[in-house]
């Protein structure tokens, strides 16, 4: 059931609200940086603050470097979704890959990406000029091993969304999340969207 416009309102004005109750509220921390309070605070407020900076920030908390993913990302679906009805008889292709999937073999989903956009079997193209018309697949699987190296580089920060967590502490952590009064139920409904793309792209 689609989350009607009022209650859609609501609940972004009480995750602004928690933002506000966690993000530079009292004297120890006014001064603190976005993500100083990732490190500092306590696990929990540290997820729910990170997560209002995924949904509905605008970005003036980390100088307009990142935030509003998972709304934007929610949007995407839903037009490329009515895109894929509208254009039911033109050669439209859509990819859609998961952030854990990502996660959990970076090299793997990264070499998924670029078969679909320079085709799977590309090293059997003519090459004119000495000039291959796009990437041979053995160059992009090192560039896919190397994303993932990269990645994995990034994963070693101390704050609550970095890597770390066992699977177990990682549901029960979602599971939070999805029975947050001021979180989960945006984060319901777009869990389901999302699902719902996955499941059709398979």
């Amino acid at each position: 059931k689609a989350m009607s416009l009022d209650t859609a309102q609501q609940n972004l004005f009480n995750i602004t609200n928690m933002c506000h109750s966690l993000y530079q509220s009292n004297q120890s921390t006014k001064n603190k940086t976005f993500y100083e309070h990732l490190r500092f605070l306590n696990e929990w407020d540290g997820l729910r603050l990170a997560s209002a900076q995924m949904i509905a920030s605008s970005g003036v908390a980390n100088n307009h470097l990142a935030g509003g993913d998972v709304l934007r990302m929610a949007n995407n679906v839903v037009r490329f979704t009515k895109l894929l009805e509208e254009k039911a008889d033109k050669d439209v292709q859509l990819l859609t890959l998961s952030m854990d999937d990502f996660i959990s073999n970076t090299a793997r989903n990264t070499m998924k990406f670029f078969d679909f956009i320079f085709g799977e079997d590309s090293n059997d193209q003519i090459v004119e000029n000495n000039v291959s018309p796009v990437i041979p697949r053995n160059v992009r699987w090192e560039a896919s091993k190397q994303e993932e190296y990269n990645f994995l580089a990034k994963e070693n920060d101390a704050h609550i969304t970095a890597k770390g967590k066992s699977r177990v502490e990682k549901e029960e952590l979602k599971e939070k999340l999805r029975t947050s009064p001021e979180l989960g139920p945006i984060l319901s409904h777009i869990e389901v969207l999302v699902n719902h793309a996955l499941m059709a792209g398979q």
